[in-house]
């Protein structure tokens, strides 16, 4: 048998153990795929022709410095990704390597840091839906790619370990409020994104889990937001046990917000949560999110009595806080882009 149809063969078998929740059987085909020196196969957008033979839809390799698109027509489109910015400022980035089952490899790590870090200098986004193609959200990292890596030094290990850590960084500290919309299982990485996200829903038959340890490894880069989600004592079970975690339970654990039955009800959410985000104040909301992390794990001292007063009065005396005020006493909804 040649080596395109071994490495076929392989990825298939990659995609069934991480299909099925099985990672350690997902990290042995990729480890007979390594030594019998088959190549991955290319991702369908990675020759740099345009997607579906589409002209209007340009390869492009991120975000650009303001975060705004550089053309007017169609998604931006790169070989991980796909991303819009809509003319109701709202973004979408959309996980793109079905065939991986979305795990990231360093192309898509740098291409979703990139985009990441172009769009949080936008100043007219309102807030980012996060989603992916194909049955899985994420599978966290690519075996071939960390297959790779562990035969790297400690050195380059650890810079490329923090090169992920900014990523889920990133993330968490977005500047207007972030979305995932979770249609598939969500594993390491994948499950860093979601908790690093601030309103999620999750299809019914979606499952999530935190299989490191069957690797030898820990979660490290995504622990801080999981247990802050899932507290410490979920931590303790998950991160030790690697059991596979589904949707209902996620939701009682606080993972995730809403459970959907359907593709429709997935959508239902991410619309109802956008047309109340957008009738909030843009500066009030940063406000907000840094409030929250601002407080989190801290003492309920004069310390910290002091720094909210501090917030609070800051806020009061912007443009934005006195017209949010006044509409309200006057029954009209505030004119938000007219509050420098």
């Amino acid at each position: 048998m040649g080596h395109g149809a071994e490495s076929g063969k392989s990825e298939q078998q990659t995609e069934a153990a991480l299909y099925h929740g099985r990672p350690e059987e997902a990290w042995q085909s990729a480890r007979h795929s390594a030594k019998s020196g088959s190549a991955p196969r290319s991702h369908p957008r990675a020759s740099g022709r345009p997607a579906n033979g589409n002209p209007d839809i340009r390869i492009t390799t991120g975000c650009g410095a303001d975060g705004k698109p550089e053309h007017e027509q169609g998604a931006r489109v790169s070989d991980t990704l796909q991303y819009a910015i809509g003319d109701d400022h709202i973004a979408r980035i959309t996980l793109d390597r079905p065939t991986a089952c979305n795990a990231f490899d360093d192309v898509m790590i740098a291409e979703l840091t990139a985009c990441l870090a172009g769009l949080s200098q936008n100043s007219d986004l309102r807030a980012l839906i996060l989603s992916a193609t194909g049955r899985h959200f994420c599978a966290g990292l690519d075996y071939q790619w960390l297959l790779r890596a562990s035969s790297h030094d400690q050195h380059r290990n650890f810079e490329e370990a923090l090169t992920l850590s900014r990523l889920m960084q990133l993330l968490d500290r977005f500047p207007v409020p972030t979305i995932a919309r979770v249609q598939g299982p969500a594993f390491g990485m994948g499950l860093g994104l979601i908790a690093c996200c601030d309103l999620v829903v999750a299809h019914q038959d979606a499952y999530f889990q935190l299989s490191e340890v069957r690797l030898g490894l820990v979660p490290a880069v995504t622990a801080p937001y999981i247990q802050s989600k899932i507290g410490v004592s979920g931590a303790r079970r998950y991160f030790l046990t690697a059991e596979p975690i589904d949707c209902r339970r996620a939701h009682a654990l606080g993972l995730i917000h809403e459970v959907a039955e359907t593709e429709a009800e997935l959508e239902q959410w991410v619309t109802r949560w956008l047309d109340a985000i957008v009738q909030n104040g843009p500066r009030a909301m940063l406000a907000a999110k840094r409030l929250v992390a601002a407080i989190e794990h801290r003492p309920i001292d004069d310390a910290l009595l002091s720094d909210i007063a501090h917030r609070i009065a800051h806020l009061r005396a912007r443009a934005e806080a006195q017209e949010g005020v006044a509409a309200h006493v006057a029954g009209r909804p505030p004119r938000w882009h007219e509050a420098d």
